[in-house]
């Protein structure tokens, strides 16, 4: 009887093996087909230069290509007081998130909901889900962020909830009433979406904002 479950475990950890292969090889070949593809649809890729994402509604990410906080100079440094919150370097599926680059140790969710834009969750890479709690037992990332923006948080407004790996927070969102830019967004894709059709079909969109709130959305030819 143990010999025979012995072989069914290597069995098992056979089959997983090839599978893992095999989704190496496909992501491999969608990578190497998608270097092929015309520069231009990469120009939003190339130019984004923030990991920051933004949220039409409460379940579909779209890349930024820039944060609503850089009015502020010394956004980057907000949480540099606390020790466990440092630079990582990550790497993601080609295309789902924009990867952290010069320094950066936090990503801010964001959500246009009734044609305003807030700032909804706030996603620190060196903490997990288990430990954030620990460092901000008294949810302090929300207050320093008012300090910055010098915009209270509106507790009668419920932030992003879909995803409980993303969005931790409870207690309402900050309304960016200080955000009067035009930001360029793209959907970010998802995982097992194919990499060149997401390149060649998914537009990049202009969103113009005054006070905070949308007065303008288009959907442009670029990629």
């Amino acid at each position: 009887m143990t010999q025979v479950v012995t072989i069914k475990y290597k069995n098992m950890k056979k089959i997983s093996f090839i599978v893992v292969i095999l989704l190496l090889i496909g992501n491999l070949n969608a990578l190497v087909k998608a270097q092929s593809i015309d520069k231009k649809y990469y120009v939003f890729l190339r130019n984004a230069k923030t990991s920051d994402l933004l949220y039409l509604n409460d379940s579909i990410p779209y890349l930024m290509n820039r944060s609503p906080l850089e009015v502020f100079p010394k956004y980057k440094n907000l949480y540099d007081s606390y020790k466990e919150i440092i630079p990582v370097e990550l790497k993601f599926e080609f295309g789902t998130q924009i990867p952290p680059f010069n320094h950066t140790t936090y990503q801010v969710m964001w959500y246009l909901k009734d044609s305003v834009l807030y700032l909804s969750d706030i996603n620190f890479y060196s903490l997990s889900i288990c430990t954030y709690k620990s460092v901000f037992p008294d949810n302090e990332q929300y207050e320093l962020m008012e300090k910055l923006t010098k915009v209270k948080i509106d507790k009668t407004k419920r932030p992003l909830s879909s995803d409980p790996f993303r969005h931790t927070n409870t207690i309402g969102m900050i309304p960016s009433n200080w955000s009067n830019d035009t930001l360029l967004i793209k959907r970010a894709r998802d995982s097992f979406e194919d990499i060149e059709k997401w390149l060649l079909s998914t537009p990049v969109e202009v969103l113009v904002f005054k006070n905070g709130k949308l007065i303008s959305i288009k959907t442009t030819d670029t990629y």
